[in-house]
């Protein structure tokens, strides 16, 4: 199958290849997700309780244990069913580290888990795992974002960022910020209106449609 999928598609184009064994195809949802795993992470309620460990190194463990899992660990189950099962991989691996974290102040040792560390390393060689966005895709976000930041608040300025310039859908967006899909929605709303009075109806269109799959 070599047809490019569409912006809409994407997410399950690829989870169906790397279901099929297209590593390739995964380290295309590592690019894509962990931008909003990271956002996920630094959202959820526990994520101030976990010490000495970076958001980057939460979310190569989230990865970790994606890598780690056995092959019926994911079921597909519809439209969706991947971004509410990377939810539940994210939510839990916070819930281990504030865990852990508990468990080495209680003196359980210097170290509470073994990592897979052949899973670890996996994820830093994994094909495709260069988060770095095109030169447009870039210029675009860069230029967005220094005006976009006398305007919105970051949970709006994320929104916008994701679902009208880079394409995501509003279920992806909600992932990122831990919320749901009718909460993006009117956190693009709000974000619409603000860049109308600061730019004009035009202005707002040079930066992209807020128009993710709802």
């Amino acid at each position: 199958m070599n047809r490019r999928p569409s912006q809409l598609e994407r997410t399950g184009f690829y989870v169906e290849r790397w279901l099929d064994g297209d590593r390739q195809a995964l380290g295309t949802l590592w690019k894509r997700f962990t931008p909003l795993v990271l956002s996920r992470i630094r959202h959820h309620s526990s994520w101030s309780s976990v010490q000495n460990l970076s958001v980057e190194d939460a979310a190569q463990e989230v990865w970790t244990k994606i890598l780690a899992a056995p092959e019926n660990a994911f079921t597909p189950a519809g439209e969706g069913s991947f971004v509410a099962w990377l939810g539940k991989v994210t939510d839990s691996t916070v819930t281990d580290l504030v865990r852990r974290g508990t468990a080495l102040k209680r003196g359980a040792g210097a170290r509470a888990e073994v990592l897979d560390t052949r899973a670890k390393g996996m994820v830093c060689n994994m094909p495709g795992q260069n988060q770095e966005l095109g030169p447009a895709a870039s210029a675009r976000v860069a230029e967005f974002e220094a005006i976009a930041g006398e305007v919105l608040g970051e949970r709006e300025r994320l929104a916008w960022t994701w679902v009208a310039i880079l394409g995501l859908t509003t279920e992806e967006a909600a992932f990122g910020l831990g919320t749901t899909s009718g909460a993006v929605r009117n956190l693009l709303r709000r974000s619409r209106v603000k860049l109308a009075d600061k730019l004009g109806g035009s202005g707002v269109t040079s930066f992209g449609q807020a128009r993710g799959k709802d």
